[in-house]
Formats: structure tokens, sequence, C-alpha cells
């Protein structure tokens, strides 16, 4: 960064957010999100051992789906509230708040990545998730520092550049895993894309009213106190507004299944 034109001091401020600083906040929603799902994928070694195939589909589906149920519009979301949730945690700092914004995307993709590996290890094959993981961590330190001067040489800040190769390693990563799966267990993945549809239907909702609420209560406090009352504010708004369209769309009986979600409800009820 410094070679490109930016200060030692905005090299380190960088340097700290993708480092340290931001990925503390990212490993909130990935907890919430693995934990959940992780608990399904060694149910998959019960089914595999069984060679109940359709099941083991099931369990991958159903893990995957609820990975981009929770991990994209928590990460989104807090993208959106960037400001506020930087100023909480650490105080306010533009280019920290700049490079957060975008960071926290990368959640999406991690997310997928570590699941999509630990089903694969959960199959016994070792031997491909190896093969992702020694050839993903290569490909992030070939393209690390050309990105950064592609986006330079574009008009967008360099320091960019590390995120969007992660996410686009990741990314082709669970791509490729998942269609090494496809070939050699014949899985199928159609469901994931029309849960992945239904979700973003529910996202454009939500980030649309959150734009909308912004016209109004707009996020120029720089205390944490103000910070805290926009994130309150927001986050109940952006809560509401997506599990409402999730349950109008039966986008919760398509991930976690009909029955448990009347379940759900008769106990809420009671």
């Amino acid at each position: 960064l410094v070679k490109l034109g930016y200060s030692m001091e905005t090299a380190e401020t960088v340097f700290g957010v993708i480092a340290t600083w931001g990925t503390k906040l990212n490993m909130i929603i990935i907890s919430i999100s693995m934990g959940i799902t992780i608990s399904l994928v060694p149910n998959l070694s019960a089914s595999l051992a069984k060679k109940n195939f359709k099941d083991v589909n099931q369990k991958i589906n159903q893990s995957l789906n609820i990975m981009l149920f929770f991990t994209i519009p928590m990460s989104v979301g807090i993208s959106f509230l960037a400001k506020p949730v930087w100023i909480i945690f650490y105080g306010y700092n533009q280019i920290s708040i700049n490079v957060f914004r975008v960071f926290i995307l990368q959640v999406i993709f991690f997310g997928l990545y570590t699941t999509i590996i630990n089903i694969s290890q959960t199959l016994n094959e070792t031997k491909t998730s190896l093969i992702m993981l020694i050839g993903s961590f290569v490909f992030k330190v070939i393209l690390n520092i050309p990105s950064m001067y592609l986006l330079k040489y574009i008009g967008i800040d360099a320091y960019y550049g590390s995120i969007v190769v992660n996410a686009l390693v990741e990314g082709l990563t669970f791509i490729i895993t998942l269609l090494l799966l496809k070939k050699k267990y014949n899985f199928k993945f159609r469901f994931i894309l029309k849960t992945l549809l239904k979700i973003m239907l529910c996202l454009i909702l939500m980030l649309g009213f959150l734009v909308f609420l912004s016209l109004f209560i707009k996020m120029t406090s720089i205390s944490r106190v103000g910070s805290i009352i926009y994130i309150t504010i927001y986050s109940i708004a952006g809560c509401v507004i997506y599990v409402a369209t999730a349950l109008k769309i039966n986008l919760f009986g398509d991930i976690f299944g009909i029955n448990s979600v009347k379940a759900i409800i008769k106990k809420l009820r009671h």
C-alpha cells in the first residue's frame, strides 16, 4: 500500500481492520451460522455409512441453506450499519469503516467455503479437501498484490484488493468442490438455488425498507450512545421485514421443514 502511494498510517489502519479488528466482528456472524450448520454435518456420516445418498443430499442442501439464510442478511445488514457498528466497538475512523463495510460481506463466501470443506471431510473426501485448501491459499498469495495494483489502476482504492481476492477464491473453491461432489455422488443442488432466490427477495425488501427508513432517521451521530440507538432501530426494522417476508413465501418451511416450523409456532403461541 505504501508503494502504491498510501501513507503508513492508512496502511496500518487497513491491515488492522483486515487482520484483527474487522475479523473479530466477522467471526460473530460465522460463529452463529456455523454453530447451527456444523451440528448437521456429523449426521452425514451415519447416512453415508448406510449408503442413503438421498438423505446425504438432503442434509448437505439443508446445511448450505441454513448458512445462506443466516449469513446473507446478517452480513449485508451489518455492512449497511457499518458506521454505527464500528463506532460502538472501536470509535470513529472513516477509513476503517469503509474497509469494514466491504470486508464484512466476505463472511458469506467464507461461510460457504468453510461449510463445504467440512462436508467434504465428513464424506471422507480428505484428499479433495486438502487440495482445495492448499489451492485456495496458493491463489490468494499469487493474486493478492496484483489485485491491489489492478484496483488502483481502475480508480478503486487498492486496499480492497485482498478482500476481493479472498471472496473470489473462496467462492470458486466452493463451486468447484460442490461440482466434484455432485459428479461423484450425483447430488442435486437445485433446491439451493430456489432457496437463494427467496433469500434474495427477502433481502431486497429488507434493504429497500432500511434505505427508506434512512431518509427519516439519518445515521449522522458519531457517539456510541447514538450508534446504539441507530443499530437498535434499524436491526429491529430489518429483522421484522426479513422474517415477515420469509414467513410469507414459506422460506422457513423450505429450509427447516414444515413440521419444525409448525412446532415452533405452536410453542410460541402457548
